[in-house]
């Protein structure tokens, strides 16, 4: 196992890391990437062509309080800690699907939250084959 901490944007990541990944681990971190479809598409690249696979872990909104769409993105200028966007399990999907991916697994994370506002998931994604 190798493993590597560096921004998925980096137009040298190719070159830093290499293109022969079995997998790419994305963990909680959808929320704060400005692009996740691009974020993907760039994953996507890493990968070895046959059987590669990328893997998300994540908490996404079910649906949401009134007013948590403001208040957590602000949070970062009362904390040290940068919480992100609120991302829907819904748009998800599409962010997916945009990127040319394929759902292989999603599921709850056994343990973890799981209630009408929000869910802890696990996705395993494959790129689809270009024809």
């Amino acid at each position: 196992v190798t493993l590597h901490c560096c921004s998925v944007y980096d137009p040298k990541l190719r070159e830093i890391v290499g293109s022969d990944f079995d997998c790419v681990y994305l963990s909680g971190s959808f929320n704060l990437m400005p692009d996740p479809t691009a974020a993907l598409k760039l994953a996507a690249q890493l990968l070895k062509k046959d059987n590669g696979c990328i893997y998300i872990t994540q908490t996404f909104q079910r649906q949401a309080p009134p007013l948590l769409a403001l208040i957590k993105p602000a949070l970062k200028y009362l904390t040290t800690i940068d919480f992100g966007a609120l991302v829907y399990e819904c748009e998800v999907v599409h962010m997916i699907e945009a990127a040319g991916m394929t759902v292989l697994e999603s599921t709850t994370i056994p343990g973890s939250i799981d209630n009408r506002w929000q869910v802890a998931t696990l996705i395993k994604l494959q790129p689809n084959k270009l024809e």
